[in-house]
């Protein structure tokens, strides 16, 4: 349940400052810094023009899609992997002004003796405290890979700019549960949510 506030700092404050997801990871070494291919792999132009093709990234007992157009960032702490989309037009002209573009991550957490229910309303709770206006709605129970799950829609404002989010909760061994939570502007929304369904939809969890 801990990873409740990380799932919240992710909404919240990668909204407001969406130009810090698109630095460089500093930690990675020089070359690939500097655009050099690093195993055949030009990680500096993937960072600026997305991943040429779709590609599956093999997490820490996950894997799931990462789309054509889309990089994968450095995570923050505590996120297992956060993925951009690089390429796709953003229509609102503050959230360009922020160099924000849409996102997803992928969070894993332990419901640590709770139930489903109660877990989602301390995620709610939280995320409203965060966020003072946010409406969650379009609710349901789904399956992701014979797996459970849990999907909120939410809208939010933020540094002036409407956007929706998309989490689902995906449960897994034992007190697992999975976050991954989408975040685009409003106003395009409809470009978006076709792109977040098929990513969720490639969530599989491995051992």
């Amino acid at each position: 349940m801990k990873k409740i506030l990380i799932v919240v700092v992710i909404l919240v404050i990668v909204v407001v400052a969406g130009f810090l997801i698109f630095t460089l990871n500093k930690s990675r070494d020089l070359s690939e810094q500097n655009g050099q291919e690093v195993a055949g792999i030009n990680r500096g132009e993937i960072r600026e023009k997305g991943e040429p093709e779709d590609k599956t990234v093999l997490g820490n007992g996950f894997s799931i899609k990462v789309p054509q157009g889309w990089a994968e960032q450095q995570n923050p702490m505590g996120v297992s992997l956060m993925a951009v989309d690089i390429l796709s037009p953003v229509s609102n002209e503050r959230a360009r002004q922020i160099n924000f573009h849409p996102y997803y991550t992928v969070t894993l957490d332990s419901l640590q003796g709770l139930e489903e229910k109660q877990y989602i309303e301390i995620l709610k709770q939280a995320v409203a405290q965060a966020t003072p206006g946010v409406i969650f709605q379009n609710e349901n129970t789904l399956e992701i890979n014979a797996n459970k799950a849990y999907a909120l829609e939410g809208e939010l404002t933020q540094n002036e700019i409407d956007f929706k989010i998309l989490i689902i909760l995906i449960r897994g061994k034992g007190n697992d549960i999975w976050v991954v939570s989408f975040n685009t502007t409003k106003v395009d929304w409809d470009q978006s949510a076709s792109k977040f369904t098929e990513i969720a939809n490639s969530f599989l969890i491995r051992d």
